[in-house]
């Protein structure tokens, strides 16, 4: 299993289907062990293509998978409540570069998580994978700026 294939498969739950609006993107998957577990969480957020100009907006979902099993275990609105304001673009970005910033840097880091995936081995050595997933992903933040992923 990779991870494009569970990330396929989210977007097919019902869950998804139900609770979540069609221009949410999934933004930079992390990766964390807790007791021995492994999960996979995302920050949902939205983007919005207009001519010449990309809309983001603030981090909207959190989403969590146990892995292997992909069940999920949290998934949370992060709105205050339901009077709060209508989410507002938080940045305006050049298409160009919201499209082609970074894309080495996350076809790296999801190579890595499949190596994580996939990984049969000791607990110990999986701890350090996942520490050095964790070091990538903060670089492929910073390469792809905070502003595009999360609104930052």
């Amino acid at each position: 299993m990779t991870l494009e294939m569970i990330e396929k498969e989210l977007r097919r739950h019902p869950l998804w289907e139900r609770e979540i609006p069609i221009q949410m993107q999934t933004g930079i998957p992390y990766l964390y062990l807790e007791n021995g577990a492994l999960y996979l969480r995302y920050l949902l957020h939205r983007r919005i293509f207009r001519p010449g100009r990309v809309l983001i907006f603030p981090d909207r979902y959190e989403l969590e998978l146990l892995l292997p099993d992909r069940k999920i275990v949290c998934f949370r609105d992060l709105r205050k409540g339901p009077a709060e304001e209508p989410d507002r673009p938080v940045c305006v970005m050049d298409p160009d570069y919201v499209l082609e910033a970074g894309k080495t840097a996350l076809v790296n880091l999801y190579a890595r998580a499949d190596r994580i995936l996939g990984f049969t081995g000791p607990e110990k050595e999986l701890e350090i994978l996942v520490g050095q997933y964790q070091d990538q992903c903060r670089e492929t933040e910073k390469i792809l700026r905070p502003d595009i992923l999360y609104g930052g």
